[in-house]
């Protein structure tokens, strides 16, 4: 009975070396902090434009709680994160995934979001302002950015 004993606690031993619990990183925070005087929405795109298709993830107008305000929407003196896969989705180096290994943040007026659709405001790219990331700019402000126009 103790060599049975002694085999099964070897054998926990043996097995629970191979597990490993690690906390995966599933993508890294980009703080964003609205110091203007004005209701911006900010998106996150490896895209060097607005597209059509980012429509599908943050905009349906159908929809009274608009996903788009959930998720974009900074009013004057607010603070928001933003997890995003296209920063380091899997990556615990931090290291940006985007092809061109740059990251736009586009700032979209609160009155542009009211009064135009997505398909116009892509259509005539109505952003204020676009903001081009790379991984050494995001570094040196420490995955902290914020916005003051």
């Amino acid at each position: 009975m103790k060599r049975l004993f002694y085999i099964f606690v070897l054998i926990i031993f043996i097995f629970s070396s191979c597990i490993h619990f690690d906390k995966v990183t599933f993508g890294e925070k980009l703080y964003i902090k609205n110091l203007s005087n004005e209701t911006v929405h900010m998106f996150l795109t490896c895209d060097s434009l607005l597209q059509i298709s980012d429509s599908v993830q943050i905009f349906d107008r159908s929809n009274k709680e608009d996903i788009f305000y959930n998720r974009s929407r900074l009013d004057t003196n607010m603070i928001k994160s933003f997890y995003n896969k296209k920063i380091s989705d899997n990556n615990p180096d931090k290291q940006l995934i985007c092809p061109n290994k740059k990251l736009n943040l586009f700032v979209i007026l609160d009155t542009t979001i009211s009064n135009y659709s997505w398909d116009e405001i892509v259509e005539k790219q109505m952003y204020k302002e676009k903001i081009v990331f790379t991984q050494e700019d995001l570094d040196s402000i420490g995955y902290t950015f914020i916005y003051t126009k």
